[in-house]
């Protein structure tokens, strides 16, 4: 990944019609402006504009910048241009080259919408205010390396984010998953997405999104309504996280290797703690995500179900962001029940 570089006071000129193009030193059109390579740039990336200084053309880029005699620079992405932002055709004459520095500017405007749109570079806030759900697309990943978005909710609408059509699982979601889009299910989640050229990272988040990596996740499990006691007495069961957040899994009645299938709404953002608690037969029990849920994992390392030849109390947290859970072991002990 290449970061992009600023500097102020960057300003040359150039007659150079094909790349890579040639600049000619500094401005003068007014004194104290320094060149690419005089500002520290050779070898670095940055935001430019070019204007032809009697045509009516006109181009904004990412170039990457050269030390040579004389200091040259190519275009690596053409952001905006006269030409229907493609890359310009120059006439001949002299334009105007200048750093742009887009970190220096404020984000940009809010976008409240009430139906589909597909991001660009004049979008950063998107306020998603319809009842029926909608979807957001998002650019491509390597054409907009450093840009952000925040997407948020405010209606009861799911709405969908998904990566260009020529992306391949870009968008982060829960526990790091990359997929190729996440869900806000309700009404005042929202999420800062970041591209960093080959995946769109989340940032921050609103609504338990805030998933990026292991290092970054914080278990504060919500309780809300009555514990539910599950005593299991066959190889398999369905524990519902709808019916409560915190759920109380008994297998001293199971007869072998148990499975165990947790199911939620889709959309739906929960967390909560399971408490698991298996006596002295060494069982396995598997793990399955199941209606509702699309992937899961755990945090660090799934404890070894069979290697317990005690009874054994587990306290587990988990999250569910609305499409992915994942799963913690928070509490440990061996006791007798």
């Amino acid at each position: 990944m290449v970061d992009i570089h600023s500097a102020v006071r960057v300003w040359e000129t150039t007659t150079d019609t094909s790349s890579p193009f040639d600049l000619a030193g500094a401005s003068a059109e007014e004194t104290g402006l320094r060149t690419f390579v005089g500002a520290g740039l050779a070898g670095k990336e940055v935001f430019i504009m070019e204007q032809h200084q009697t045509a009516n053309e006109w181009q904004l880029s990412r170039a990457t910048i050269t030390d040579a005699a004389p200091d040259t620079y190519v275009i690596n992405q053409v952001i905006k241009s006269s030409n229907s932002d493609a890359q310009v055709a120059w006439s001949a004459g002299t334009r105007d080259v200048f750093l742009i520095d887009y970190h220096g500017y404020s984000p940009g405007p809010q976008h409240v919408i009430t139906g589909a749109l597909t991001l660009d570079e004049s979008h950063y806030e998107v306020i998603c205010n319809f009842s029926s759900g909608l979807t957001v697309t998002l650019p491509p990943v390597t054409d907009y390396q450093g840009k952000e978005y925040f997407v948020k909710s405010i209606n009861s609408g799911a709405v969908t984010i998904a990566e260009d059509a020529g992306d391949s699982n870009s968008v982060e979601g829960l526990g790091g998953f990359l997929s190729s889009s996440i869900s806000l299910g309700n009404s005042g989640q929202g999420v800062h997405l970041r591209s960093n050229g080959t995946a769109w990272r989340i940032l921050g988040s609103v609504a338990n999104q805030d998933l990026t990596t292991d290092a970054d996740v914080q278990f504060a499990a919500l309780h809300l309504g009555t514990l539910i006691t599950n005593v299991i007495a066959a190889n398999a069961a369905t524990i519902n996280l709808d019916a409560a957040n915190d759920q109380k899994i008994d297998l001293a009645a199971a007869t072998g290797a148990v499975t165990l299938t947790l199911t939620a709404t889709a959309g739906q953002v929960r967390s909560g703690k399971i408490e698991l608690l298996q006596d002295s037969t060494a069982r396995d029990i598997t793990w399955v995500a199941g209606t509702g849920i699309t992937t899961g994992r755990w945090l660090g390392t799934e404890p070894t179900w069979s290697a317990d030849t005690a009874s054994r109390r587990r306290v587990i947290d988990y999250l569910f962001n609305g499409t992915d859970i994942l799963l913690s072991v928070s509490e440990e002990e061996t006791t007798t029940f």
